[in-house]
């Protein structure tokens, strides 16, 4: 069993210049990640908020941004996975590629 906590959320916030684009945060002052520490989603020293969900729907909010699972895929064809380093996420990861291993 693979329990993902915090939520499967969490790899969005993939330190890329990616995620401010496709969240609507370009050239926005500040940026994503300094924004997300001021509303206290997130210490400085993070990698990642604490609220990982609660923090995506309030930047989309803050963007004027609907969610929706483009944006899903648009953060999955950009951003890499390689450096995720939360356990269940690894772990579900790890148990996909062995399921749905290349032939």
């Amino acid at each position: 069993m693979i329990v993902i906590d915090p939520e499967l959320d969490i790899w969005v916030w993939s330190d890329s210049p990616h995620v401010d684009r496709v969240l609507g945060w370009a050239d926005r002052t500040p940026n994503l990640r300094d924004w997300i520490v001021s509303q206290g989603y997130m210490l400085p020293n993070q990698e990642k908020p604490m609220r990982p969900k609660e923090a995506l729907e309030k930047a989309l909010y803050v963007a004027r941004k609907p969610r929706s699972s483009t944006i899903y895929q648009s953060l999955a064809e950009k951003i890499s996975l390689a450096q995720c380093n939360d356990r269940a996420f690894l772990k579900l990861r790890t148990t996909l590629q062995q399921w749905f291993k290349e032939e």
